[in-house]
């Protein structure tokens, strides 16, 4: 598909008042800064896609003023006429403002932009003009056709799904055919890409290393465990072992009689203590029987208190409205004496149409209906003046009883205050503390008993604790004897898993560089068939590392030199319309590319391509032209 723009008609579009310009198969914009270059690309983008050169939404494409204000009630449209295979295609868009008038304050307001569109003059939807231009251009496709900087804004991860996309053969069974030892891949690549499966074997040998950092120290931590002693050691453990049971049993009779002491001590202490918690709990009960009089006392008061806060502010409030009535009443006076004050004009009496002069019954008819007109005005002031004064004494009524009910809630206050007074000056109430002998016995019994106690934990404690230590001590060691075996074993199991760890990291290693060499072959195969498209350009895809290992990239280069590098910038424009066409090709389409900044380019490297080619170039001209490039 050969796809051409032959013309395009801007109105009010950004800086662009009304302006239609030729466009030719080499195309050259040229003109000072801001003369607007970069309009015309960016409505040809506008027309198409709805959106910008750069890709981003249209926001900005209103006219503005001097003082940089948006220009609002004006249409903007751009009409782009393009031959495609022959077919003259005319798309134009407008986009209108959206203003409603508000219902409250009757003023207009933006509600939003509303674009229209036309094929050849025939309107149309926006999903129908979409449908209608996708037959002849798919929007990613003439983006990436068109537009480099689509593809060198993607990451290096996008730019190798892209470029890859242009060979999307499946060159896998190619490279096995041809490279018998890749053949065991074969069923992996069913499973995964290239990069999983490199990734995976990475992790493999990084996790296999990692176990094995570990095994020498479980070794040598089993190993230290395995202790054996002789039957003659044995022996004597064992007969150890009995006496130290026989004198266990001997203090555990001491045991026994100091853990009755301890009993009987907290029992005595239990009754202690509930004789003083007796004590406080009588105490605090008629403290808190007072408290509560109190309480509800000072409650009551502060009720009583707020409620004479309300009704003051009630009466407050009641004086105010009453001092707004009154100036209601006046200005409807004022009002009155206003309109009696009027007279009728008389010196009016002619018909506006042709200028004769009323007749008398005429005049008279317009004087007694200019004096019914201002007889009723009266009168509906009047009324308004009386219901006024009726709402006036109402609330002298309501703030009689307002202060009625002060008095009476002054009165509440008054004996609350005096009830509050004689309970604030009663005197503490005082519990009668009962017969304390009982209490005093048991706090004797306690102090014989922690003495008896003291003596038998001072001559028993530390003797027990010795022969349970030596009893454990001597179990560990037999105990030790029975899991030997089991200590030896695990010894042996780690040291197998220590030779087969080893050997799977030695196979993944082996099959990650397997990997890495068939990633190698099928990068070098598709770099060569990438570049097959490219005049210019010649792509590099990995870059070898120092520990052997490779980079993934995705390095566009021109004789050698990275475009991202010390590319100087003619040569980078020659690449940029190398990538376009390169594109074009995969797509099978022919259709214009533009490229912009072309100032530092000579004309002379422009190069003859089959697409249409349209420079954008920064020259002195102080208005913008567009003109055919020779």
């Amino acid at each position: 598909m050969k796809i051409r723009f032959t013309k395009i008609e801007l109105h009010n579009f950004c800086g662009i008042k009304d302006d239609e310009h030729d466009l030719y198969d080499r195309t050259i914009i040229k003109g000072v800064n801001q003369s607007g270059k970069s309009t015309i690309k960016n409505a040809i983008y506008w027309v198409l896609f709805n959106k910008l050169a750069d890709g981003s939404s249209p926001d900005g494409i209103r006219p503005h003023d001097a003082d940089g204000k948006d220009i609002d009630m004006t249409d903007i449209s751009v009409s782009l006429t393009m031959d495609i295979d022959g077919k003259v295609v005319k798309a134009t868009k407008t986009q209108k403002q959206n203003w409603v008038k508000d219902r409250t304050t009757q003023e207009q307001r933006f509600k939003g932009n509303v674009n229209e569109y036309d094929i050849n003059g025939i309107p149309k939807k926006e999903k129908d003009f979409v449908e209608y231009m996708a037959q002849f251009i798919d929007l990613d496709s003439f983006l990436f056709c068109s537009n480099p900087f689509v593809f060198l804004r993607q990451d290096t991860k996008k730019r190798r799904a892209t470029l890859f996309d242009l060979v999307c053969a499946d060159v896998d069974v190619e490279i096995i055919n041809a490279n018998p030892k890749f053949d065991c891949l074969k069923s992996d690549l069913q499973d995964g890409t290239i990069d999983e499966l490199i990734s995976r074997s990475k992790h493999a040998v990084s996790s296999l290393k990692d176990e094995l950092k570990t095994i020498p120290a479980r070794i040598d931590e089993v190993s230290s465990q395995i202790q054996e002693l002789s039957a003659e050691e044995k022996t004597a453990l064992n007969a150890e072992l009995a006496e130290c049971n026989v004198k266990l049993e001997q203090l555990e009779t001491v045991t026994d009689t100091a853990n009755e002491l301890s009993r009987k001590i907290a029992d005595a202490r239990n009754q202690v203590n509930q004789f003083d918690v007796n004590v406080r709990i009588a105490q605090q009960k008629a403290e808190a029987n007072a408290s509560i009089e109190k309480g509800n006392l000072t409650n009551a008061l502060a009720m009583a208190r707020g409620a004479i806060v309300n009704l003051e502010k009630n009466i407050e409030n009641a004086k105010e409205r009453q001092v707004d009535i009154t100036t209601c009443i006046k200005g409807y006076a004022d009002s009155i004496k206003e309109i009696e004050s009027e007279k009728f004009n008389d010196t009016n009496l002619s018909c506006p149409v042709c200028g004769s002069k009323y007749t008398k019954a005429k005049v008279d008819s317009m004087r007694k209906a200019w004096q019914e007109s201002q007889d009723k005005k009266v009168s509906n002031l009047a009324h308004l003046s009386t219901d006024a004064e009726v709402r006036y004494h109402e609330i002298e009524r309501d703030i009689q009883e307002l202060q009625q009910e002060i008095g009476v809630k002054q009165e509440e206050v008054d004996r609350l205050e005096k009830e509050l007074a004689v309970i604030e000056n009663m005197p503490a109430p005082v519990v009668e503390v009962p017969d304390t002998t009982e209490k005093d016995n048991l706090i004797a019994d306690i102090a014989k008993w922690e003495s008896e106690l003291e003596a038998l934990n001072t001559d028993n404690g530390a003797e027990k604790q010795a022969v349970l230590n030596r009893i454990s001590e001597i179990k560990i060691i037999l105990d030790r004897q029975n899991t030997n075996n089991a200590y030896k074993a695990r010894v042996e199991e780690l040291t197998r898993l220590q030779l087969e760890t080893s050997q799977k990291i030695a196979n993944e290693e082996k099959m990650l560089d397997l990997l890495q060499e068939y990633q190698r072959t099928k990068i070098g195969l598709l770099t060569d068939r990438i570049n097959e498209y490219f005049s210019v350009i010649k792509w590099v895809f990995f870059k070898e590392q120092i520990n052997g290992g490779y980079q993934e990239v995705c390095i566009p280069t021109v004789n050698g030199t990275s475009y991202d590098g010390l590319l100087n910038h003619g040569d980078k424009l020659l690449a940029e319309i190398d990538l376009c066409m390169a594109f074009q090709k995969k797509a099978d389409i022919s259709c214009p590319i533009i490229i912009d900044d072309t100032e530092s380019l000579d004309e002379w490297r422009i190069p003859q391509i089959d697409s249409q080619l349209i420079c954008i170039r920064r020259t002195d001209d102080k208005s913008l032209i567009i003109e055919s490039l020779a």
